[in-house]
């Protein structure tokens, strides 16, 4: 996967591991899970059926990183589910076609079971079930008769056939946007998650062992049959797909955003509290109802790109999320690329901050990628005159001056 820093449509996320790994990067909007993926396996040396889990669930491929909260994606290999499949007894998907005595035994077989932050699934991708024939089969029961019998002791053309069935016929209901919603109902929302925690998208010292946040376990939230008052928080958090017109912007209201604002002109940073379905101008009039002293011209300048001031500019549509950056645009600092030089310092700052604690070889790697990543963005700021240019070249200096310190050989990344 090639480098995304030049481009101004970028989501940042972190990617834990359960080795207590964390690396940071910036990806466009559009990209999708199974392309991370594919990044992470041939970038990092993973396993190639290394999977991407969310709150325990395998994320389907085929979703957008951008829809999942910052910091919630986790890297599962082999090994970590084939540990976690000898110590879980087997699980059956709800799916249709369970019988009704199963359904009515499996809430006393969860009872029994211990929890675990990661649990064994069935993938949905057509790749994951070509790699998933080298892998540890799941095996499906059907009967109360077949529960009993150990997978030592199926015939190899059962177990086979068993296997691949699963793959076919049961796949997950859950997708990426309806585990989002199962999220937000047990936490109170992602606002609730985000204030008071997160100063900077990029882990810091002990940080990057934090564990995710506390939610029911999946096998129980699968199992358990939904309640009419859980299933509609579950739809209004849900992230909107492009149908059913109003019902998708009535879902936008109901998702609460957290953008912190920072107005280099006036020297402040305002957090500023919007619906999914605001646009910029409705977050310059929240800005202005909390700042007097704006400026009536002011824009809006997001990873480097001015956005429309209009009604029918939405800032879900420009990539703007629950604990976003933006910059306000006025005054002495009314240039695009002037905002984009102070995203860049600020992005450095925070680098610098986290390199003055002990650092994993793996992280110096990400560190130096990232760094690498704002030294492209760099190459966008050609117009800027006088005391900006002369600060644009200080920050170049800067950037590799710290890829110097990260001692990162160039040649084996």
């Amino acid at each position: 996967m090639a480098y995304y820093g030049s481009q101004p449509e970028q989501t940042k996320a972190q990617i834990r591991s359960t080795r207590g790994e964390t690396i940071d990067l910036a990806l466009p909007v559009t990209c999708l899970v199974g392309e991370l993926r594919s990044f992470l396996i041939e970038e990092y040396g993973y396993d190639p059926n290394t999977r991407l889990l969310y709150n325990g669930l395998v994320a389907d491929d085929n979703s957008y990183v951008c829809d999942y909260p910052f910091g919630s994606l986790m890297i599962a290999t082999p090994a970590d589910t084939h540990s976690q499949r000898q110590s879980l007894p087997p699980r059956q998907p709800a799916v249709a076609h369970v019988p009704p005595q199963q359904q009515q035994q499996e809430p006393n077989l969860e009872s029994s079971r211990p929890t675990a932050h990661l649990s064994p699934t069935v993938s949905t991708s057509a790749d994951a079930v070509r790699k998933s024939k080298t892998a540890e089969p799941m095996p499906t029961y059907t009967s109360a008769a077949a529960r009993t019998m150990s997978p030592a002791e199926a015939p190899p053309d059962t177990a086979k056939a068993k296997r691949s069935t699963t793959v076919l016929k049961h796949r997950p209901k859950n997708s990426a946007r309806q585990l989002r919603s199962i999220s937000t109902e047990s936490t109170g929302g992602r606002v609730q998650l985000a204030t008071g925690q997160r100063n900077s998208p990029w882990p810091q010292g002990s940080q990057n062992a934090t564990a995710a946040p506390s939610i029911a376990a999946p096998s129980q939230a699968a199992d358990l049959p939904p309640s009419p008052r859980s299933e509609e928080p579950s739809v209004a958090a849900e992230v909107p797909s492009g149908e059913g017109g109003n019902d998708d912007d009535n879902q936008r209201r109901r998702v609460q955003l957290t953008v912190e604002c920072h107005i280099p002109s006036l020297n402040q940073v305002v957090p500023v509290s919007v619906n999914g379905d605001s646009s910029v101008s409705d977050l310059i009039l929240a800005v202005a109802a909390a700042v007097p002293e704006l400026k009536p011209d002011a824009q809006v300048v997001h990873r480097g790109k001015l956005l429309p001031v209009s009604p029918k500019a939405k800032l879900f549509d420009h990539g703007i999320r629950s604990d976003a950056r933006v910059f306000i645009a006025e005054g002495d600092y009314n240039n695009a690329e002037k905002i984009t030089l102070l995203e860049i310092q600020e992005d450095i700052a925070v680098i610098e901050r986290a390199m003055e604690s002990p650092l994993t070889d793996l992280q110096r790697k990400g560190y130096y990628e990232e760094l690498m990543r704002i030294l492209f963005r760099t190459d966008g700021l050609q117009s800027l005159e006088g005391e900006w240019r002369q600060r644009r070249k200080d920050a170049v200096k800067h950037i590799t001056s710290l890829q110097d310190a990260l001692g990162v050989d160039v040649k084996e990344s």
